[in-house]
């Protein structure tokens, strides 16, 4: 049922541009989903989200009012019916319930989505509130909150309709690919019923994409591969749609709007996008300057605007700032010169080798490529669909070499930024291993990707050549790695994401039967992941409190130490006082043993998997029966 009326209101915006503009479903949705989510951030950043939820419901109803009333007035019943049951319709609706039947039941289950993907989600759903309340003890209180506020929105749906706070997790993969379909939707918009294959080959080839760069589209809640696909579609519009498309306009704004909230990097790619917009009104030879100005202002305000709201936020709330780090640029210069002698140097040195050296394997076609030659293959590919094959007389033409360099000055001006963000923004220990450096490499790439993607795709539909549709399906599928697909079609990924998450069973029963959402408990996670295992918990077991005073201190030192710091058994013994009513100890190690078994009234010492009381008398932990 949730599902069902969360359909309602993302096509609310789709009947609107049919009945009252003559516009497609399909070209709608973009703007529809970003409406929703800005809704949800202003009336966040007031203080009262909840309410948010209320204005959405209340928007939907007016735009299907107004739709009806237009309808009635002006008997447009054909031609509303026509421009709503599209081909793109049709696509949306399939993707939205598959989708929902590849998805249900799934359970969140990677380190960051237990960190902050899927964790700052149940906190805002607990708490009617931003991560960035400090009750909330989420990790990661700064990183902007754009799909988060999406899958928040299906939470409280949900909730709403079947009482109580119910949290449905497979909610929030439903809800983030149902926004990658929503923004892919316009590249639909000029297939016929006429031409079923075309159709298939398109959506087909468009949905799969993202599994090149990003094998766990569908089987994740890391932001990178979205981001990607946003900027992707914010490029391609600027070429696929006439300059007095207002619809397409709107759609790109819509992108440029959620590139911002969907992560810190976005900004950069948003940026790209307006500056792509506002070539794109200059090179407009019959467009008056003032006109020209206004559009060009639309672009700049839907990048600073969201960003405005959400610094407001972060500025009232005293939210902690992650990657906070001061870029110096005197001191990257001395890097590169190799004068600076710190561990820079190194860190310069191995993201080079890794950007020139390291391969991208395509095992379909049992090739492997260098980061630098399938970047200059995607550039080469952009400037034949997008340049060389527009006939040189045509309008437009002048504007799409500028787009070109525009993309290509993106890409330089992000691997030389990801480059000093590991430099300046991580510490020290993630920069030396580069941490997650495909992952975050691969952010531009899968925007350079998918604007290949979407303008082919387009071309699929408005040429009649067939090579287009061959060469389409052809590039998709000897790229497109087939086991996740396969995963996730067949429904592997919900068992898996089952299977991954039952080691936390036995552990979470225990807590959940003598812990209260009042009674704090430390966990202890002496393993070598990380801390994922004491993530996973701490978000399994919300809103029950775990670590608050030091959040990411895990396993209190030792080889598996977090990089807060180390702590003494006293140190340890008095935050447990003055905290803490419980300490659950999941896994130990010899460094636990040997430095904290003292703690324990068990003269053993701490056992796996049990949960020790603190006794505030004793001073001691005391295992619970």
């Amino acid at each position: 049922m949730a599902l069902i009326l969360i359909f309602l209101i993302l096509s609310a915006g789709g009947l609107l541009y049919a009945a009252v503009l003559g516009r497609r479903y399909e070209e709608a949705l973009p703007l529809t989903c970003t409406v929703l989510v800005l809704i949800l951030l202003v009336a966040g950043v007031a203080g009262f989200l909840p309410a948010g939820v209320y204005a959405v419901y209340l928007a939907a109803s007016a735009a299907y009012v107004v739709s009806i009333c237009a309808l009635v007035r002006r008997h447009s019943w054909k031609e509303t019916a026509t421009n709503l049951f599209t081909p793109g319709f049709v696509i949306f609706t399939v993707a939205f319930a598959l989708f929902a039947v590849c998805n249900k039941g799934k359970l969140v289950h990677e380190m960051d989505a237990f960190s902050h993907w899927g964790d700052v989600v149940k906190s805002m759903t607990l708490l009617d509130d931003f991560g960035t309340n400090a009750a909330s003890l989420t990790e990661f209180k700064s990183y902007p909150p754009g799909i988060s506020l999406f899958q928040y929105f299906y939470e409280k749906t949900g909730s709403l309709l079947h009482g109580g706070t119910r949290y449905t997790e497979w909610f929030l993969y439903h809800a983030y690919q149902v926004m990658l379909a929503a923004f892919v939707a316009p590249v639909f918009s000029r297939l016929s019923h006429r031409k079923p294959a075309t159709a298939l080959i398109c959506s087909i080839c468009v949905f799969a994409a993202p599994l090149v760069m990003y094998y766990n589209t569908y089987d994740s809640l890391y932001v990178d591969s979205l981001l990607g696909i946003l900027s992707g579609c914010a490029m391609a519009m600027m070429v696929f749609c006439e300059r007095d498309d207002t619809a397409g306009y709107l759609s790109i704004l819509s992108a440029i709007v959620m590139m911002v909230l969907i992560k810190d990097a976005g900004m950069l790619f948003a940026a790209f996008a307006v500056a792509s917009l506002l070539v794109r009104q200059m090179t407009a030879g019959n467009r008056s300057a003032g006109k020209a100005l206004l559009l060009s202002a639309g672009g700049i305000g839907a990048a600073a605007v969201p960003k405005l709201l959400w610094e407001l936020e972060l500025h009232t709330s005293g939210a902690p700032r992650q990657f906070a780090g001061r870029f110096d640029a005197g001191q990257f210069l001395n890097v590169i010169l190799h004068r600076d002698g710190t561990y820079r140097e190194t860190v310069f040195k191995r993201y080079v080798e890794d950007l020139i050296l390291k391969n991208v394997e395509f095992r379909n076609l049992g090739v492997n490529m260098t980061y630098l030659a399938l970047l200059l293959a995607l550039f080469i590919a952009l400037y034949y669909l997008a340049v060389y094959s527009r006939k040189p007389k045509q309008e437009g033409q002048g504007y799409r070499t500028w787009w070109l360099w525009i993309q290509v000055a993106e890409m330089a001006v992000y691997l030389i930024g990801l480059c000093a963000a590991y430099m300046f923004k991580f510490t020290e220990f993630e920069a030396l291993k580069l941490d997650s450096f495909d992952r975050y490499l691969r952010i531009g790439f899968q925007a350079v990707w998918m604007t290949m993607i979407l303008i082919l795709a387009w071309k699929t539909q408005e040429s009649e050549k067939l090579a287009y549709r061959l060469i389409m399906a052809g590039v998709v599928i000897a790229s497109v790695p087939i086991g996740p697909a396969v995963t996730f079609l067949t429904r592997d990924n919900v068992s898996n994401s089952i299977e991954e998450r039952a080691e936390f069973i036995p552990m979470t029963q225990k807590i959940e039967k003598y812990a209260g959402e009042d009674r704090p408990v430390f966990i202890i996670e002496a393993r070598h992941d990380f801390g994922y295992a004491y993530r996973g918990l701490r978000y399994i077991i919300r809103p029950i409190p775990t670590q608050s005073k030091n959040i990411t201190i895990w396993c209190l030192g030792g080889p598996n130490n977090s990089e807060v710091g180390e702590y003494s058994a006293e140190e340890w013994q008095k935050e447990l006082l003055s905290y803490y009513d419980y300490v659950a100890v999941y896994a130990t190690d010899d460094y636990f043993m040997e430095n904290y078994s003292e703690l324990f009234s068990d003269p053993a010492g701490p056992e796996d998997g049990a949960i020790y009381a603190v006794n505030r008398t004793t001073g001691l932990l005391d295992k619970c029966e």
